[in-house]
């Protein structure tokens, strides 16, 4: 039976989005409060889209909706009846054919201008469009609840005779009011009985999806229920998940490491013969994200699951019935998508092609921050411009610029250090150092370098090959330096500061080693091949040695090498002629450490088939020493945690619960206090007249230097920090190890 409709609705089973292009609506008021609509509209919007259904020859109207910096976006797309073109003749008034030209005129793909010019002639003359470009890659790859709404009959079904209230603005209105990001599409094509196929998902983006809560912390986290099931009053509508819950489903975690609202479903019972459990779950889970987000073409999958089901993913409405799932929210000013937490999703990014109207009491230019500019030409462009050495394959680079996208980040080349390949800045306006490379690649002492630059409180972030890579720069990362002694530690060089006097550079044979050593009282001693070569504290640049070292500076129009006694000892007319010619290399600066592990600041992400995966560092083998980590945690215990008044949790009672709040490397940043609190009302049981632990203010304090026995005093730079990297000696010293290692 329920195969019937699908010679009708094939209007909406293309689910990719093929087309860049989109109509935009501008509410008025933005920025001028006194012309706002003061509420949501029904009818205006589905009597503009039944019109543009019935008059023109676009067979079908898609929506896009989510909560915008400044307004609630409305994005609109079409496809047309027939693959074949269409002039201005088609257009419904000569108004509409005249925009239309001026629309095409202006690069807008044919069908776009059509709905654009069609949409603009029968909204109110208070409401503007624009046409821009949508990438949906920033709300992200990964899975999360997508509610569907679904029939439990093919026949026409008719409801909210009224026509006047939109039950669905009403639920995306109230969604707003909770702060809460989601990202809606729905889709409407006509039949030829004169009733309309209707196909509407909703994805909602709760805090908890985006940091590793346990299941605890999450629960008080979920806001009240309210799926599309719950919105629509026939019985004939229904949802997937209500559908599933009818049918003695349960929630369940999927796979290791997510939240409980990343879950999946699993069956008591059978819901049908032949049905597989996990092939169902998948298609109304990951599915039908990927099908919301327009990277999903394969509706014939959807459609036998939603078969097995007893349900149709494509319900029949009236015509009277189409104002309860369409209508318009103006729902001024949004902000940020959940700021303060890691960010794995972000509204989508919206470029300007070109404005149709505008809007009544709206600033064009105060309404940009909803829009973005591209960054370069072309993603090949954006790679060329990068400036860093060792410098990266381009697939790495390419596939680090377009997947930290997918996370709703910025990637530019501006302001980016020496180490760096780029700077991505997040949603939340934070911005970090991305340095891409193997773990070949890649120099130790740069990864330090990259986290020293703010005060040892820098956010980095690497992008690597494999996952064996991402350990190795979790280890250095762990330790930041080669080896401890008794007496010192072996410190990492780096690639950009280089050992110079003056605008003489030092120089050591081919076959030497120059060793950084520093000592728990702060004294920086360089050796070569163990014999002492200069000591100083590590905040002041290394002394000249004097004798032991040659040197290179540039005399125009040579490059000289000569030794302090010996004088002049050869010349070269350029760099690359000087590296041929030299069996010396420059003498790379070491990176002092002012934190005994820098985990709590790094993000690492591994290419895995094209997409970036965050991975988290492995356990250290277990010693007798007290790591960063158990100090961390003996803290957390002390502080926070309480089995009743007096009595403190035992380690490994609380360890698997409370990890991923003390361990910043899983969730990305330290959660508020008032998430550890939760938990510990979950966890604990207190007796009437008892109190919790007092909270303190803020966030919870940073533990990066507990027992580092070295010193560190803060805003105190150190080595490399201290110099200058644009010098013209150490710019000659980059030049030349360049050229020799290349």
């Amino acid at each position: 039976m329920l195969r019937q409709l699908q010679s009708r609705d094939d209007a909406v089973t293309d689910g990719v989005v093929r087309e860049q292009q989109w109509v935009r609506i501008i509410f008025p008021g933005v920025t001028d409060a006194q012309v706002q609509f003061e509420t949501p509209k029904g009818g205006l919007l589905s009597r503009a889209v039944t019109e543009v259904l019935d008059e023109t020859p676009l067979r079908m109207v898609e929506q896009l909706t989510y909560p915008g910096w400044d307004q609630h976006e409305y994005l609109f797309s079409s496809r047309p009846r027939r693959n074949i073109g269409f002039g201005k003749d088609a257009l419904s008034t000569d108004d509409t054919a005249d925009c239309f030209e001026t629309l095409r005129d202006a690069g807008v793909e044919h069908t776009i201008a059509m709905l654009a010019a069609e949409l603009d002639a029968r909204l109110t003359d208070r409401i503007g469009c624009d046409v821009v470009e949508v990438d949906l890659t920033p709300v992200g790859t990964i899975p999360t609840r997508t509610c569907r709404l679904v029939g439990t009959t093919t026949n026409e079904i008719a409801f909210d005779q009224s026509g006047t209230e939109s039950a669905f603005a009403t639920h995306i209105h109230s969604l707003t009011k909770q702060q809460t990001p989601h990202l809606a599409r729905t889709r409407v094509a006509k039949t030829t009985a004169d009733t309309y196929l209707v196909e509407q998902q909703l994805a909602r983006f709760e805090r908890a999806q985006q940091v590793l809560y346990g299941d605890d912390v999450a629960a008080l986290l979920e806001p009240v229920d309210g799926d599309l099931g719950s919105v629509y009053e026939p019985d004939a509508l229904t949802s997937n998940y209500r559908r599933l819950g009818e049918m003695d489903w349960q929630a369940r975690t999927l796979g290791e490491g997510l939240c409980r609202s990343h879950g999946a479903m699993v069956a008591h019972n059978d819901i049908g013969p032949g049905t597989d459990v996990e092939t169902t779950m998948r298609a109304v889970t990951v599915d039908e994200y990927a099908r919301l987000c327009g990277r999903d073409h394969d509706f014939e999958r959807l459609r036998a699951v939603y078969e097995q089901l007893g349900v149709t993913p494509t319900v029949q409405l009236a015509r009277e019935s189409l104002t309860s799932v369409l209508g318009l929210v103006p729902n001024y000013g949004g902000g940020r998508w959940l700021s303060g937490d890691p960010v794995a999703r972000a509204r989508p990014q919206l470029t300007l092609v070109t404005t149709v109207s505008d809007a009544s009491g709206t600033d064009r230019e105060a309404l940009g921050r909803g829009l973005s500019t591209k960054f370069g030409t072309s993603i090949s462009a954006e790679i060329e411009a990068v400036d860093v050495w060792p410098r990266p394959s381009s697939d790495l680079l390419q596939a680090a610029i377009r997947g930290l996208r997918e996370y709703g980040d910025t990637v530019t080349i501006d302001g980016a250090p020496s180490e760096a390949a780029f700077v991505r800045t997040t949603p939340d306006g934070l911005s970090e150092p991305v340095l891409v490379g193997t773990a070949d690649t890649l120099v130790a002492g740069d990864l330090i370098v990259a986290a020293e630059r703010g005060g040892g409180n820098q956010g980095v972030t690497v992008v690597t090959a494999t996952e064996a890579d991402a350990q190795q720069i979790f280890d250095i990362y762990r330790t930041p330096f080669q080896t401890a002694g008794d007496t010192h530690l072996a410190l990492y060089p780096c690639s950009t500061q280089f050992w110079t006097f003056g605008n003489e550079v030092a120089l050591r044979s081919a076959g030497e080693t120059v060793d950084w050593w520093l000592t728990p009282d702060g004294t920086l001693t360089a050796t070569l091949d163990g014999t002492e070569l200069t000591t100083g504290p590590m905040t002041d640049p290394p002394a000249d040695p004097g004798t032991p070292l040659l040197r290179v500076m540039k005399e125009p129009p040579h490059y000289s090498v000569f030794h302090p006694e010996r004088g002049l000892l050869a010349t070269a007319p350029s760099v690359d002629r000087l590296a041929a010619d030299l069996s010396q290399h420059p003498i790379p600066l070491p990176v002092v450490p002012s934190q005994l592990s820098y985990l709590n600041c790094v993000t690492v992400f591994v290419v895995n088939n094209g997409r970036l995966t965050r991975v988290t560092p492995d356990a250290p083998v277990a010693t007798g020493d007290k790591t960063w980590l158990t100090a961390a945690l003996e803290w957390f215990l002390n502080t926070f945690t309480y089995q009743a008044p007096g009595a403190q949790l035992s380690a490994d009672t609380v360890t698997p619960q409370f990890r991923q709040y003390i361990a910043p490397q899983t969730t990305g940043r330290f959660p508020s206090t008032a998430d550890v609190d939760w938990s510990i009302k979950t966890l604990t049981d207190y007796e009437d007249g008892d109190k919790l632990p007092q909270r303190p203010e803020g966030r919870l304090p940073v533990l990066f230097d507990r027992d580092w026995r070295y010193p560190h005093v803060p805003g105190q730079e150190t080595l490399p920090q201290c110099l200058k990297s644009d010098s013209t000696a150490n710019q000659l010293a980059l030049r030349l190890a360049q050229a020799i290692y290349t």
